[in-house]
């Protein structure tokens, strides 16, 4: 089995009759003749069976498209998923609480300030970008 990095940072995954269409966070798409075997959300993995690529195709936008440019949209994407992820946190803070599960929500919390820490990291990364 040959493994392949096809596409990085990819958004959208659309199943049309035969064919995969991969999009990216740049606006770049991949159409792929295949069908999805496995996903490993976690891993960040698809694996794709039967594989011929058709056709690249790319927004314009993405034609012209240098590092900084994505770098922009890179974090720009990250600080979202994390801000989504600390909602997420909240909502199991509570549940943890509930539970009367003090240590264990005494971890989970210092984890959510170091996590918050990151993502505004990530937000002075992105600034600085400017």
């Amino acid at each position: 089995m040959q493994v392949l990095g096809i596409m990085e940072s990819v958004d959208i995954i659309k199943q049309e009759g035969e064919n995969i269409y991969f999009e990216n966070i740049f606006g770049e798409r991949l159409e792929i003749k295949a069908r999805i075997k496995e996903m490993n959300l976690v891993d960040h993995r698809i694996l794709l069976v039967e594989n011929q690529t058709v056709g690249v195709s790319k927004k314009q936008e993405a034609l012209v498209m240098d590092f900084i440019e994505k770098a922009r949209i890179r974090l720009e994407s990250w600080v979202t998923h994390n801000d989504h992820h600390q909602e997420e946190y909240e909502m199991f803070a509570e549940r943890l609480e509930e539970a009367g599960k003090k240590e264990s929500l005494e971890h989970f919390r210092k984890m959510m300030e170091m996590t918050a820490k990151s993502n505004e990291y990530l937000r002075k990364a992105f600034n600085a970008l400017e």
